[in-house]
């Protein structure tokens, strides 16, 4: 078995997957690894620019010359005015919405997490004999359902409860804390029977989704507070709610691609990887069409190719502030988990909704 070797220069691939050194301060290698990984950087840099200066001196204008120095000779600052720039062209990608926008996404968004839930029911029995333990953490939180069974049945009707008030919008952050609580417990007892990646984005929304101002419009809260002028929020902070779920989706797309190409280098694309999944899958799937992909090489590598392609470029339609741009991110992503399900037979409510 040759996989992961150059079979030319016989030796491990750039990209073969290594095991951690046995050690009890994992730490001390990870640390060694990052510092020469910054300081190769780091040297290439300063090569660069001597070599810049030396060959064509007047592009080394004053002011981004004084830039770079002072980036070398006092990093810590540059480093928090770098953050502080990020995160100011970040929040300028937010689009304005409305408050009734947030109440309209609040209703879609709380039925479809009830209609994901309840569809998918869960046994706190499945905890005693984990099929698919993720990490030790996990397990550990798996032993609260083996210590307490009685937690997997109260899972639906604690997710009803609080899904309606959210829905609702009667106390509607702390109603959706509760529903992100719940939502946490039923995933732990689903993903010990499947993968975690059916959850993996839908989860990390929830968290993020938490400081969003979901009552303010079309609610009980809103009416309890008729009487009383509460201020309202900015057309920014009610687009970071419908905006944010876009760009976790984005994020975890691109982590994916840099995963096959990690993992497989250009040869995911050109050797048509995808037809191997088509095929593995094709029990499953909902039509043979995958079975058929592997009959044409140049269709499998234009196929992987797309694969990757696209999970790339969503977080760049995300980011962008026209919104044919991101129309067309969202029309690629959903033609990504379109052929999961008709090819591959693989449905993942989480990423629909």
């Amino acid at each position: 078995d040759t996989h992961n070797i150059n079979r030319i220069k016989f030796r491990p691939g750039l990209f073969t997957p290594r095991f951690p050194y046995q050690t009890r301060a994992p730490w001390i290698p990870n640390g060694l690894n990052a510092l020469s990984a910054l300081f190769l950087v780091l040297g290439f840099v300063a090569a660069g620019l001597a070599l810049v200066e030396q060959v064509l001196p007047a592009t080394m204008l004053p002011t981004p010359r004084r830039v770079v120095a002072s980036t070398m000779l006092d990093p810590l600052t540059k480093t928090r005015d770098l953050r502080q720039t990020l995160l100011t062209w970040v929040a300028s990608r937010i689009p304005d919405a409305s408050a009734e926008g947030v109440a309209l996404f609040r209703i879609v968004f709380g039925i479809g997490i009830l209609w994901m839930v309840m569809g998918r029911p869960v046994l706190g029995a499945w905890a005693a004999a984990p099929q698919n333990v993720l990490s030790p953490l996990h397990e550990r939180a798996l032993q609260l359902f083996v210590a307490a069974p009685w937690l997997g049945g109260a899972i639906r009707p604690w997710m009803l409860f609080w899904g309606l008030m959210f829905i609702a919008g009667a106390f509607s952050r702390s109603a959706f804390a509760m529903l992100t609580l719940g939502a946490f417990g039923w995933a732990l007892l689903f993903t010990s029977r499947v993968t975690y990646h059916t959850v993996s984005s839908f989860l990390l929304a929830l968290c993020f989704l938490q400081w969003s101002r979901w009552g303010d419009a079309w609610s009980v809260d809103a009416w309890r507070s008729r009487h009383v002028p509460k201020p309202r929020g900015t057309p920014q902070e009610y687009g970071y709610t419908v905006w944010v779920p876009g760009l976790i989706l984005g994020v975890v797309f691109l982590a994916a691609a840099i995963a096959k190409l990690r993992e497989g280098g250009l040869g995911w694309i050109t050797n048509g990887t995808v037809k191997y999944h088509f095929l593995s899958d094709s029990r499953q799937a909902m039509v043979d069409w995958g079975l058929h992909v592997g009959q044409y090489p140049g269709l499998a590598v234009f196929l992987s190719f797309a694969a990757i392609a696209i999970e790339s470029i969503v977080i760049v339609g995300v980011l962008s502030r026209a919104y044919r741009y991101r129309l067309a991110a969202g029309i690629a992503a959903m033609s990504i988990l379109a052929g999961f399900v008709v090819l591959q037979g693989l449905r993942w409510p989480g990423w629909w909704l």
